[in-house]
């Protein structure tokens, strides 16, 4: 029997509250990104949630070897993106795991050595988001970045691939906009 395809909004609307009410707690139960993204999305980005977003991006960028994890960076980048939609106002906490995300990858390399060139440019890319949204920030709220960016920045030096010297060249710009902005 072949079904007629209905659009979600259709499908949604002919459902009652009950049904809606069911349906969203069943995917909140099964499904560990959707119950992050309700979560954020009902109750704000609050340290508990984005704790489970910073796990979510550990477990893809800084995979557990010992247990026979591998690299899924795409996951990691999932759920960056699932709290930007889940909290669309919330640039401060965009920009922590954003941060994280980058913190991870520089100290996986620290710990395993060279990784490869697409583990790279995925960083290099995020160092971009990052310093787009840290621009965005509140001077208040970029001092509270400072000390992690120094530190990311000593960390990433001796990494090769052009990754060391792309930190420090956001590292950069992100200093001498901080001084004309003083």
């Amino acid at each position: 029997m072949h079904r007629k395809s209905h659009s979600l909004k259709t499908v949604l609307r002919e459902r009652s509250h009950e049904e809606l009410r069911a349906l969203l707690n069943d995917l909140h139960k099964a499904v560990p990104e959707a119950r992050r993204f309700i979560d954020a999305r009902l109750h704000g980005a609050n340290p508990v949630e984005l704790a489970e977003f910073k796990q979510a991006i550990s477990r893809g960028i800084r995979p557990d070897f010992t247990r026979d994890q591998d690299f899924d960076i795409r996951a990691a980048r999932r759920a960056i993106s699932a709290f930007q939609k889940a909290c669309p106002a919330s640039d401060y906490p965009l920009a922590d795991l954003m941060l994280h995300y980058i913190e991870e990858g520089t100290e996986l390399t620290r710990e395993y050595g060279d990784i490869d060139e697409r583990f790279y440019s995925s960083l290099c890319s995020m160092c971009d988001s990052f310093e787009a949204v840290f621009a965005g920030l509140s001077k208040t709220q970029q001092d509270a970045y400072w000390q992690r960016l120094d530190r990311l920045q000593d960390r990433a030096a001796e990494i090769g691939w052009g990754y060391g010297d792309y930190v420090a060249e956001v590292y950069g710009r992100l200093r001498i906009e901080r001084k004309e902005e003083s």
